[in-house]
């Protein structure tokens, strides 16, 4: 089930995409609409909205499309991106940022289908990526790309994600253990996401956000050589 938010300056773009996707109301549980990129940024910052799929237009009034999709995936990282353009100069500008389709225009049904079947199968693929645990009495089940890193206070283990903080009770070594290759420890109270790591210093590590999360002698080698190994998978 979807949540999809639409950014378009051009009102008959809008209304041509809402005729679309109320055609295709199989797996579709909301669709807001903005001919304003400047609130539609606003409600994403503040978190009004909360989408799973956003489809933006490339070339906005007064701002660039693709610089908006970088500022939503800081906020929501597992937010499928969908462009839309009437300009074919833009179509290698888009892989500046990760996005799920690009659509040029005249919008045909049949390919707003495709980009919406694409996104579905995605966010379907994350969700069986879960990091679980008891969190006041309750199993919760947050996905592990939307963790930021972990942190040790006293018993209890603290999860950073993106819409929230959770604690429960834990050692971090076992906690460790159920991580994937993308998580590092960097110190004796923290693990990083990998994915999440915007900066590396010899004290300290920054994370999206401009978070700051010390680095330990002990545990400087490791996480250097998780890094260059995680950024070399990367690439390839």
């Amino acid at each position: 089930m979807m949540k999809i938010a639409v950014c378009d300056d051009h009102m008959h773009i809008i209304e041509q995409l809402r005729h679309i996707l109320s055609e295709i109301d199989d797996g579709i549980t909301s669709v807001c609409y903005y001919a304003n990129e400047d609130s539609f940024i606003e409600d994403i910052e503040e978190r009004r909205i909360t989408p799973d799929v956003v489809i933006v237009d490339i070339k906005l009034h007064h701002n660039n499309g693709i610089v908006l999709a970088r500022r939503i995936l800081d906020i929501y990282p597992s937010c499928q991106i969908i462009f839309i353009s009437g300009y074919d100069s833009y179509y290698l500008d888009v892989y500046e940022v990760d996005h799920i389709y690009y659509i040029k225009k005249p919008i045909k049904k049949r390919n707003v289908e495709k980009a919406l079947l694409r996104a579905s199968r995605k966010l379907e693929k994350e969700k069986d990526m879960l990091f679980t645990f008891s969190y006041h009495g309750k199993m919760m089940s947050v996905p592990f790309h939307q963790i930021i890193y972990m942190e040790k206070d006293l018993r209890k283990v603290r999860v950073h994600a993106f819409d929230g903080t959770y604690e429960f009770y834990g050692k971090m070594n076992e906690v460790e253990e159920k991580l994937p290759v993308s998580f590092a420890r960097c110190h004796n109270s923290y693990i990083v996401n990998l994915n999440k790591v915007s900066d590396f210093y010899r004290e300290k590590v920054m994370l999206c956000n401009e978070i700051e999360v010390p680095i330990s002698r002990f545990y400087y080698k490791e996480i250097k050589g998780r890094l260059v190994q995680h950024l070399e998978q990367i690439v390839e």
